[in-house]
Formats: structure tokens, sequence, C-alpha cells
């Protein structure tokens, strides 16, 4: 076998990324507005917004976006009169309306359509670091069908070439995934200079929304428990990134305080945002909607394109034999089992928690169950491999 991280199975994950890049182009081609697949009332905030820091500069507002400047019409204000005022959005971090902005300055102002160039180049930037990350740690045919697997679960093409944080989230996961991996691979996890980059990691985050709380956080224990490492150092990680997630929003929140002139005043509106998003004055069935993301959104070709909801049972029912079995060579260990578990709650958290928010935001809360398909391909690749004595790792 290829010795070489640009092995066939590299350049073949390349040109698979290519062609999912370019079938998302395509799709855009008489596009020129915001697009209802990648989310078209955040775009269309987000184009009101960098419109607002261009003309404004990005301090104005204490930097927080204004998401009805100009009044400016789009598909989510068709049925209303363009608002006389400035909306300015406190509720969420101004990342993506920052980099929105941003682009403007050098794209122009004229069309959502050529602003698509950013993110396309920064998600496509992200799957290439993630690709040569996961060749760099596994072997070109191991590596080769992860990351193939990976670019067939259509979460991973949907939201590319969107120009909220939806994308770049992902993206930014993606990364996550493969620099805890690619860190105990090499034993380098508790270097200094890996341990900033995963509190930046999670700064970035955390800047661009809070809904991936929970997966930039606690990513690093599920993988590190299929993969062997240490409980101490994976909570490490997770500190690290949870402190970096942290940082951003005392960032925010401070934003939020100068813009009110009032530390009280900038509590209670987040406080009663927090409370709305989790479904305090609403009667909402938390199992209800449990059940609608496990048994309907992944079994779909916007999402996972597999029945979450029987996977779950059958990786059950593995963990379950595996207890009677615990020598047999299909059997999975009690970490292995709990990696599979934990990737499942820690996908879950935020819409069990924040129901109002998952229900109305059906549209891209299902993309946070990537991270348990990830860890359950992960883990059976990982023993398919070793029952039939294939190499896993580099040497």
């Amino acid at each position: 076998m290829h010795s070489s991280v640009l092995s066939k199975w590299f350049g073949f994950n390349v040109l698979v990324l290519l062609a999912v890049i370019a079938g998302q182009w395509e799709n855009l081609g008489e596009i020129r507005g915001p697009y209802h697949r990648t989310d078209a009332y955040s775009e269309s905030n987000a184009y009101r917004a960098g419109l607002s820091y261009v003309e404004n500069g990005f301090f104005a507002h204490a930097g927080l976006p204004d998401i009805d400047y100009k009044g400016i019409t789009f598909p989510d204000r068709e049925s209303k009169p363009p608002p006389t005022t400035s909306d300015i959005y406190t509720h969420y971090p101004p990342g993506p309306d920052w980099l929105v902005g941003l682009s403007m300055l050098f794209l122009g102002t004229e069309n959502l359509y050529s602003l698509r160039v950013v993110p396309m180049i920064l998600n496509g930037l992200g799957a290439m670091i993630f690709f040569w990350l996961m060749h760099s740690v596994f072997t070109a045919s191991f590596a080769g069908i992860l990351c193939t697997c990976v670019l067939a679960i259509p979460i991973f093409g949907r939201f590319l070439l969107g120009l909220h944080y939806q994308g770049y989230a992902f993206t930014l996961l993606l990364i996550q995934l493969a620099l805890v991996t690619w860190g105990m691979r090499q034993g380098r996890l508790l270097s200094r200079k890996l341990l900033a980059g995963f509190g930046a990691l999670g700064f970035i985050q955390g800047y661009l929304s809070f809904d991936y709380c929970f997966l930039s956080t606690f990513f690093a224990v599920p993988v590190g428990l299929v993969m062997g490492a240490r409980l101490r150092d994976l909570l490490w990680v997770v500190g690290v990134s949870g402190c970096g997630f942290v940082f951003a929003h005392t960032l925010h929140f401070l934003q939020v305080v100068l813009y009110y002139g009032s530390f009280a005043d900038a509590y209670a509106d987040l406080a009663q945002a927090a409370a709305h998003r989790s479904g305090a004055y609403s009667d909402l069935s938390r199992w209800e909607i449990f059940s609608e993301y496990w048994g309907k959104w992944p079994n779909t070709s916007m999402y996972l394109s597999f029945d979450l909801r029987a996977v779950t049972i059958l990786f059950a029912l593995w963990s379950a034999l595996s207890l009677w079995c615990p020598l047999a060579k299909w059997s999975l260990g009690m970490r292995e089992s709990m990696a599979w578990i934990m990737a499942f709650v820690v996908s879950f958290l935020w819409i069990v928690l924040m129901k109002d928010h998952a229900v109305v935001h059906r549209h891209f809360i299902p993309r946070h169950l990537f991270f348990v398909a990830f860890v359950m391909i992960l883990l059976l690749q990982k023993k398919i491999y070793a029952s039939r004595r294939f190499a896993v790792f580099r040497v």
C-alpha cells in the first residue's frame, strides 16, 4: 500500500469534494438572492447586516448586526412592509454577519451569488484539511473509505455555499474531529500548540453561533474512546475548547452590554431569549421533538439518508450482545459502547434542551446528527478492519 498521504484514495476524495461543490454551485446557478436550502431567512439577515457594516462601519451599534438595514426585501420580508427603524440583533454572536460584511468589501454588495465564493473557498479548504489529517493518521484505504462515507452524507454538501454560520460551523467541526484524531495518534494531544488550536476553534465556533456548544466542546470524548485515548487527556481538550466557546460568548455579552449601556438590560434580554429557545413559555413535548429528530428527519435526502433510529437500535443490540460475549472478536468493549452512546447524547442535547429553537429551525438543526453518524461509521469501520486483521493506522 502506498505510504504517501497523497494516495489514490486521497485524490479520489478530493475529486468527490470538487464534484459536490460543483453540484451545489450548479443548483445555485439561477439564484441571485437567498437560497432556501441554505436558510433564506438567515442569509437575508446577513446580507442586510453586511451592507450596514460596509456603509456604517463594523463597530456601529457595538459591532452588532442590523438585520433590517434599509428594509431590503427578500423572501422573508415579502409579506411585511419595509421597517422604518433598524433592528439590531442581540441574541446571536455577529460572526457570520461580520464575514458577509468583510466579503462585501472585496466582492461588492450587488447580489448574494458572488458572495458565495467565500464559503466555497473556506469550506472547501476546511474539508481538504480534514482529508489530509485523516489520511495522515489512517492507512490509505481506511481514510479513503471513511472520508468517502462523510462525503456521501447529504449534510456535508447542504450548507457548503451558505452565507450564514451553518456551513462554517460544520466544516470547523470536521477540522476539530480530524485534529483530535491526529493529536492522539501523534501523542501530541496535550501540546501547547494543539491545545491553543482547540481553544481558538472553540472561540470561532462560539462567535459563529450558540447551537454548536455541545458538539464543539465534547467532540473529543466519543472519538477518543474509539481511538483508545486516555480520558484525562480528552477532558483537557473538552475544557480548553469549552473555554474558547465561553470566551466568545462573553465577548458577545459585553457587546450587548455596550449596546444597551446597562449590564442588567443586556442580561435580561439574553436570559429571556434563552428561556424562549428552551421552551419555557410553551407546552411542546421534548419527547415528541426528540422522536421527530430521531425518526423522521435523518432518513431524508437532506440530512443522513438512512434510518438513524434503526441503526441506533442495532448498535444498542450490538452493545448488549457484547456484554454476553465479551471475548468475541466482533464484540464492543465498554469504552466503544460508551463512545457511540455519548455521541448520540451530545448530538441530541441542543435539540432536547432548546426545544423551541429546534422546532423553529428544523431546516438546519438536524445537521447536529452528523456527529453520531460519524462516530458510528468510525467505530464500525475500525471493528471490521480489526476483525479482518487489516491495518488501521499508518506506521
